[in-house]
C-alpha cells in the first residue's frame, strides 16, 4: 500500500470526528484484512476508504491540500523567475569592469549553505527558536502575503489544525523546494547570458591573498568534480590574470588582450551552482522530506482517536478462555451423554448456522479457534447452498449455533447432512450467548441443545459445554 499522506491524515481526522464504529465492528474489520494486522498506518487507511461514505461534508482534505497545491506551484513560478531576475543581475556588465565572480559563488555556495544550517537548527532547534529564525526566511513572508490575498483564503483553515512540529516540516519541506526552483532560475541564467553575450568574468575583493591561495579554496570546493573535469576550475594563470581592483579603472589592456579566456570563469561558476545549489539543496529536500514523512506517520499514529482506533484493531472485544490451562482434550462421557468441557484451537471446518461472516470472524478470535475453512450456513442460505457445504465438508468440523434459539427442524436437516458425510470424522457444537453476555451460553439453553442432541445417537456428534466442569 502507498505511503501515508497529508490527504490521508486530515481525511482520517475528519471521519473520526462524525464516526468512529463500535469496538465490535473495527475489531471484526481488521480480523477480515488479516494481511495489513502488522501496519496499523495501512489498516487505518484501509478502514477510513470503507468507511468515508459517512463524511457529508466536502473533504477537508480535498479544500485544504487543493489550495496548498496551487500556492506551491505559484510559488515554485514565482522562486523560479527570481531566480532568473538575480541570476541576470549577478551577470550584469557593461564593458567597463568584469563581472565578479565572488557574487555569483557567494549566491551559489554561501548562500545556500547558510539557508540549510539554519533550517538544520530550525528541525533541530527548540519550537519558540524556530518560529524566531522562520521571520528571516523570505518564503516565510512571501507565503504570508500570498495567503492574505489569496481568494477563498478560508480553504486554508482546518476544523483541527495540524500539530505544530508536524506544521514545522512542512514548512521546511516546501522552503527547500522553492529554493531549488530559485536555484534553477540563478543557472537559467548564466547559460542565458553566457550564450548570448560576450562576458569577462574577474575576481576582486579587499581581502589580501595571493592566488595560489585563492586557488587552494577553488581546489576544495571544486572536489566533486577536478577529476573528471578539470577545465572547469579557474587555473593559477587565470586568476592572476583576471584579478581587477575597484580604484583605477576595471578592465586593464592585458585583460582586453586575453577576453578570450576570461570567459572561461563560466564553467566553474555552473559547476558551483550544479553542485552546491541544485545537487546539494536536491539531497537535502530528500532528506527533509522523508523527515516530513516520518513526522505525519507519528502524528498520525499519535492522534488520540487514531490511537483509539489502532487499539480496537487490536484488542479482543471478549475473552472466553478458560482460566484452567488445558493443553488437552478433555472427554466426560456418560451412558447417552454427548457432552465435552473443552474444544479444539483448530479445526478442518468451522461452520456457522445462521451467522453473518463478521460473526463468525469475531466468535473465532474471541474463541481462539482457527479452521482451514470458515463458513455461513442457514439464514439467507439456501438449501442447495448448505448441502454443497455438508458434502464437501471433512475431518474435524465446529458447528457454531446461537444458544438461545432452539434447534430447528432446517437446523436438524443440516445435521443430519453432516452426520451422514463419511468423510466427516467428528462434529462439535459449540453454543454461544449474545456478544453482551461475552458470548458466554445460558446453561438452560444449552441444556436444551445438549437433550436434543443425545436423541439423535449420532457417535460422532459432540456439544461443548464449557461451563460443565
Amino acid at each position: 500500500m502507498k505511503k501515508l499522506t497529508l490527504e490521508n491524515y486530515l481525511d482520517s481526522v475528519q471521519l473520526l470526528q462524525i464516526y468512529n464504529g463500535t469496538h465490535e465492528k473495527n475489531r471484526a474489520f481488521a480480523l477480515n484484512h488479516p494481511s495489513l494486522a502488522n501496519n496499523p498506518v495501512a489498516m487505518v487507511k484501509a478502514w477510513v476508504k470503507s468507511h468515508r461514505y459517512y463524511i457529508t461534508e466536502p473533504l477537508e482534505s480535498e479544500r485544504y491540500c487543493g489550495a496548498m497545491e496551487k500556492i506551491r506551484y505559484l510559488l515554485a513560478f514565482v522562486f523560479l523567475v527570481l531566480g532568473v531576475f538575480v541570476g541576470v543581475g549577478l551577470l550584469s556588465y557593461n564593458g567597463d569592469e568584469p563581472v565578479n565572480s565572488m557574487y555569483y559563488l557567494f549566491a551559489v555556495i554561501v548562500i545556500p549553505l547558510f539557508g540549510m544550517a539554519l533550517s538544520l537548527v530550525s528541525i533541530f532547534g527548540s519550537r519558540g527558536f524556530g518560529d524566531f529564525l522562520s521571520y528571516f526566511l523570505p518564503l516565510y513572508w512571501i507565503e504570508m502575503m500570498f495567503e492574505r490575498f489569496l481568494p477563498h483564503k478560508e480553504h486554508l483553515i482546518l476544523k483541527t489544525p495540524l500539530p505544530p512540529l508536524l506544521q514545522k516540516w512542512f514548512f521546511i519541506e516546501r522552503m527547500q523546494s522553492f529554493a531549488i526552483f530559485f536555484s534553477v532560475g540563478v543557472v537559467v541564467a548564466l547559460l542565458f547570458v553566457v550564450i548570448f553575450k560576450d562576458i569577462a568574468f574577474g575576481w576582486s575583493t579587499t581581502l589580501i591573498f595571493s592566488e595560489d591561495t585563492l586557488h587552494s579554496g577553488l581546489l576544495v570546493i571544486a572536489t566533486l568534480w577536478q577529476d573528471w573535469f578539470a577545465s572547469a576550475i579557474p587555473s593559477v594563470e587565470l586568476l592572476k590574470l583576471s584579478q581587477f581592483y575597484r580604484l583605477g579603472g576595471g578592465v586593464t589592456p592585458e585583460m582586453i588582450t586575453h577576453a578570450d579566456k576570461m570567459g572561461e570563469w563560466w564553467k566553474f561558476l555552473l559547476m558551483c551552482a550544479l553542485v552546491y545549489a541544485i545537487g546539494l539543496r536536491t539531497l537535502f529536500w530528500i532528506g527533509v522530506r522523508y523527515g516530513y514523512d516520518k513526522q505525519l506517520q507519528k502524528s498520525f499514529l499519535a492522534h488520540k482517536e487514531i490511537q483509539t482506533l489502532i487499539h480496537q484493531f487490536t484488542t479482543p472485544h471478549v475473552s472466553t478462555q478458560s482460566n484452567q490451562n488445558e493443553a488437552v482434550f478433555v472427554e466426560h462421557r456418560e451412558l447417552h451423554d454427548q457432552t465435552v468441557t473443552v474444544h479444539f484451537h483448530h479445526y478442518t471446518y468451522v461452520l456457522g448456522w445462521n451467522f453473518t461472516s463478521d460473526e463468525m470472524v469475531l466468535a473465532n478470535d474471541t474463541q481462539k479457534i482457527e479452521g482451514q475453512h470458515i463458513n455461513t450456513t442457514g439464514g439467507t442460505h439456501s438449501v442447495a447452498d448448505d448441502d454443497a457445504i455438508a458434502t464437501n465438508a471433512h475431518g474435524k468440523v465446529l458447528l457454531y449455533i446461537k444458544s438461545w434459539e432452539p434447534p430447528m427442524m432446517d437446523f436438524l436437516d443440516f445435521l443430519e447432512m453432516l452426520i451422514e458425510n463419511q468423510k466427516i470424522e467428528r462434529i462439535e457444537i459449540l453454543p454461544l450467548g449474545t456478544l453482551f453476555q461475552n458470548y458466554q451460553p445460558d446453561s438452560k439453553a444449552v441444556a436444551v441443545w445438549r437433550r436434543k442432541i443425545e436423541t439423535l445417537e449420532a457417535q460422532k456428534v459432540w456439544i461443548i459445554d464449557e461451563q460443565k466442569q
